[in-house]
C-alpha cells in the first residue's frame, strides 16, 4: 500500500498567507452595512482554499471538541441581554468564532439579521450592530489567531525556500488532526451546516421567523421595536 505523502510548504508561502489573511481580518473589522458581506466573503474564500490557510480552516471549523449549532441554540433569549456568550477554553472559543463567520459567508444577511438579537443597542443602524459583532466576535477571534501565527512564524527557518511539514500549522491542540489532506467538506461536520440544500441551517431563517422570536422574547417594548425597525432595514438593503 503506496505512502501518503507529507504536505509541505515553502517558508515564504507560508508567510505570505498570514500576511494576507491579516490584510483581509483587518478590512472586515473596519467594515459597516456597505462592505460587510462583500469583505467577509473574500476573508472566508481565502481562509478556505488557499493551500496553507485552509490546513488551519479545517482544524477551526471541524474542531471535534466544540458543536457549533448545539452553542448557537443554547444562548436563547439571553444573548439579547448579555451578549454571545463563549467558553473560556480558548481552543474552543476561537473555533465557534470562527465557525460564526464560516456559516455566515454563505448567507451574510441571516447573519446581519440576527445581530439584534444578540445584541442591546439603543440604535436601529446596521451597521452599528456590525460594528457590535466586530467588537464582540471578530476582534478577539483575530487577536487570538495573531498571537498564534506569529507563534508559528517565529519558528519558521531563515530560508525562504526551505520546506516546512504541515504539522507546524498546528493551531489548536486536536491529537487526530490530520493535515495530509487539503480537502474539507463542512457539510459532513457536526457544526455549523454551511451549503447543504437540504436542511435548514443556524442563520436560514426569514423575517417572519425573526420576528416572532422579537415578540416571544422578554424585552421590553421598545427594545422589541428598535429590533424590528433594524431588522427590517437589513432586509430592505438586500442586493
Amino acid at each position: 500500500m503506496p505512502q501518503t505523502r507529507e504536505l509541505q510548504f515553502q517558508t515564504a508561502q507560508i508567510r505570505k498567507s498570514i500576511r494576507t489573511f491579516r490584510d483581509y481580518s483587518d478590512d472586515l473589522l473596519r467594515s459597516d452595512l456597505s462592505t460587510f458581506t462583500d469583505r467577509l466573503q473574500a476573508l472566508m474564500y481565502f481562509c478556505r482554499t488557499d493551500p496553507v490557510f485552509s490546513t488551519i480552516h479545517r482544524q477551526l471549523v471541524d474542531n471535534p471538541n466544540v458543536d457549533g449549532e448545539q452553542w448557537l441554540r443554547e444562548q436563547g433569549e439571553t444573548a439579547r441581554l448579555s451578549g454571545l456568550r463563549f467558553p473560556v477554553d480558548p481552543d474552543q472559543r476561537i473555533s465557534l468564532m470562527y465557525q460564526l463567520l464560516a456559516a455566515g459567508e454563505e448567507n451574510p444577511e441571516n447573519l446581519i439579521g440576527r445581530l439584534p438579537l444578540w445584541y442591546p443597542l439603543s440604535t436601529s443602524s446596521v451597521s452599528a450592530y456590525i460594528h457590535a459583532f466586530a467588537e464582540g466576535v471578530m476582534a478577539p477571534l483575530f487577536r487570538e489567531l495573531n498571537y498564534r501565527l506569529q507563534e508559528i512564524e517565529e519558528k519558521l527557518p531563515a530560508d525562504r525556500g526551505e520546506a516546512v511539514s504541515a504539522t507546524s500549522l498546528q493551531i489548536i491542540h486536536i491529537e487526530s488532526a490530520d493535515f495530509r489532506s487539503q480537502t474539507f467538506n463542512v457539510q459532513g461536520s457536526r457544526n455549523f451546516q454551511i451549503g447543504d440544500q437540504n436542511s435548514q441551517t443556524v442563520f436560514d431563517v426569514t423575517i417572519g421567523d425573526l420576528v416572532k422570536r422579537i415578540d416571544g422574547s422578554s424585552a421590553s417594548a421598545q427594545d422589541k421595536a428598535d429590533a424590528k425597525d433594524t431588522i427590517a432595514k437589513i432586509f430592505e438593503n438586500r442586493s
